[in-house]
């Protein structure tokens, strides 16, 4: 084989992988919305939550995950950062994974709320009306459907077996 032909061959598989820029850009979003319900719990964590046992090490641990999930989302959606994201099979499941595991947990901290306003958990009974109960609800269940759109998304445009490009099934 010639090394043209070999190229040609190469490209054609790496475009193949290739991520859709709409995945790219929900990433983004949903890294946006991990950094900003950070922010919440570590803002309520640091104005008294802290004090609240079992709860304060919770919301200290919801902030600082909350952080690292944003930035290797954000690495995934920024194609330079992780450049193996966006060309492989691997990649293409990775971003998926990550996203949807993100997802899963904005939706985790949405049930803690709702158990917390409805039947108190770990002695704390929260309610709908408390610091930034509105803004974070608003904010993680935006973020779990970013994010879930984004798994999707990379799913279904990536080329894997059973599907066409495109997101139509073969």
């Amino acid at each position: 084989m010639s090394p043209a032909v070999v190229i040609e061959a190469r490209s054609r598989t790496a475009a193949r992988w290739r991520r859709h820029p709409t995945t790219s850009a929900l990433l983004v979003a949903g890294a946006v919305a991990l950094a900003w319900t950070s922010g919440i719990h570590l803002r309520l964590w640091s104005l008294g939550y802290r004090h609240i046992p079992t709860i304060g090490p919770l919301f200290l641990m919801q902030g600082i995950v909350a952080s690292l999930l944003a930035l290797v989302v954000l690495g995934l959606g920024v194609s330079r950062v992780l450049p193996w994201a966006n060309d492989s099979s691997r990649g293409v499941l990775v971003s998926a994974g990550v996203a949807a595991g993100s997802a899963l947990f904005l939706l985790a901290t949405l049930g803690g709320f709702f158990m917390s306003d409805w039947f108190g958990l770990f002695g704390l009974h929260d309610h709908l009306d408390s610091a930034y109960a509105g803004l974070s609800l608003v904010v993680e269940c935006s973020g779990a459907v970013i994010l879930l759109a984004a798994a999707g998304n990379a799913l279904r445009g990536s080329g894997l077996p059973g599907r066409r490009h495109g997101g139509n099934s073969a």
